[in-house]
């Protein structure tokens, strides 16, 4: 067999099964390959894929795909290339310099075994490319090659300082992203709670007489916006946070004061074992809030009174109402309602329920809020049962609702934290019972302007 000159098939768009024309001389139908690619995927094709004809020839042939094969590929390029199994199949039946040649061919072949499969791991553009072969750029330290705009050859690419920046800008575009998508969530969120807090005030004072013995959580006068832009100066501002009683001295050249008074909070309601039925209390409220901006004559001091926070209720007792806090004869705002015992129902299914709301301030110009009163507590079975968590305040965080999911859990209620909020219910298994957590102590800020 006599091998021409090895010209390139060139590269065929796979339109139909072919058949698509093989430009170059093979041994046999087996040392020809085929595949299909895009601008992202490489697919080498199956033997059972296509067909080759005839099965050797000494000048060319042709490649036929199956419909299958043309179906699935149809639009992307192919490229058909010779992988000629090596082989010698010489073999001497003399000795001497016969067998020397055997040896030498031997040798020849497995030399060029080794770079046929060298080459087949090196980068390479697809058969028929190009009428050239390729060649890499001009080597350049700490550049890399890339393929050229055509991908039918290769350029200079980034460098490694290029790649290593180029990863440290995306580090810090996904931070900023990151730090972008958190800050919309928070404006939004801000956002739509100013709105719903705005729709509820303007529902609760509307319609007020609607709401039976339920009075509005708040009432704000029209012109309260106002007091914000009378120019004073702001001063240290004195806090009480503490039960109990204290005087404050109010500043020879102050103006006004800006004050804050809230009542304590209630404690959480007990909870009772008796006829081995496992109940859950009701949380304990708020105390109310009161903001008032007092101007001259102002007096030269005023009595200060922190009411102290409810006890939780005993197995047979509902929580204490939080005390009264107040400055002087000015400014009073009720302590919240206790939570509700569980009481002795034997009923599987038992809802508690719960105290009204704290009484809005009486005075105070800027702003007067009722507390919100405890959560129910709930009982679905004596073994899935939850103690009604403690009201927040604006200054407190009132005990968490305690759940049991057996007939044997207790717990105490959970003492509020902060000032002004309720304590949570207790939870009582089928034979202990649990008392309910205290109520957080009120508070009195008063802030001289000058």
């Amino acid at each position: 067999m006599t091998v021409e000159s090895f010209v390139a098939t060139p590269q065929y768009v796979v339109d139909g099964v072919g058949p698509y024309t093989i430009t170059h001389p093979y041994k046999d139908a087996s040392d020809i390959t085929a595949e299909v690619y895009d601008a992202e995927t490489r697919v080498p094709l199956l033997a059972a894929d296509f067909a080759v004809a005839p099965v050797s020839s000494l000048t060319n042939g042709s490649l036929t795909l199956t419909a299958a094969a043309a179906a699935a590929h149809a639009g992307k390029s192919l490229s058909i290339e010779r992988d000629t199994a090596m082989e010698q199949g010489w073999a001497s039946t003399r000795g001497g310099r016969e067998e020397g040649l055997e040896r030498q061919m031997d040798r020849t072949i497995m030399v060029s075994q080794d770079q046929q499969q060298l080459l087949r791991r090196v980068p390479r553009v697809p058969n028929g490319s190009m009428v050239n072969p390729p060649k890499l750029p001009v080597p350049v330290a700490g550049v890399v090659p890339i393929g050229n705009d055509a991908g039918t050859g290769w350029k200079s690419g980034p460098s490694a300082d290029d790649i290593a920046e180029a990863q440290q800008n995306a580090v810090a575009a996904t931070a900023a992203a990151v730090s972008t998508a958190t800050d919309v969530i928070l404006t939004e969120g801000f956002r739509d709670e100013a709105e719903a807090f705005a729709a509820a005030a303007e529902a609760q004072i509307t319609n007020a007489d609607t709401l039976g013995n339920q009075p509005p959580s708040f009432y704000l006068p029209a012109d309260h916006l106002s007091l914000h832009d009378l120019g004073y100066v702001m001063g240290a501002p004195t806090i009480y946070d503490t039960a109990g009683s204290a005087t404050y001295t109010t500043p020879a050249d102050a103006k006004a004061l800006l004050i804050e008074v809230l009542g304590a909070g209630g404690g959480g309601g007990g909870a009772d074992d008796q006829n081995v039925t496992a109940r859950a209390g009701g949380g304990g409220g708020a105390g109310s809030y009161c903001k008032h901006l007092e101007t001259s004559p102002l007096d030269a001091s005023y009595a200060v009174s922190v009411g102290a926070g409810g006890a939780g209720g005993s197995r047979t007792t509902s929580g204490s109402p939080g005390g009264d806090t107040s400055l002087g004869a000015l400014l009073t705002a009720e302590g919240g309602r206790g939570g509700i015992n569980s009481g002795l129902s034997t009923q599987t299914a038992v809802i508690v329920g719960r105290e009204s709301r704290s009484a809005i301030p009486a005075t105070g110009n800027i702003a007067r809020i009722a507390g919100e009163c405890g959560n129910n507590g709930i009982k679905v079975s004596d073994s899935r049962r939850a103690s009604g968590a403690g009201a927040m305040s604006f200054f407190g965080t009132g005990g968490s609702s305690k759940i049991a999911s057996s007939s044997s859990e207790f717990t105490v209620g959970e003492d509020a934290v902060g000032n002004g909020a309720g304590g949570s219910g207790g939870l009582g298994s089928t034979t202990t019972s649990a008392a309910g957590g205290n109520g957080a102590p009120g508070l009195v800020i008063i802030t001289p302007l000058f």
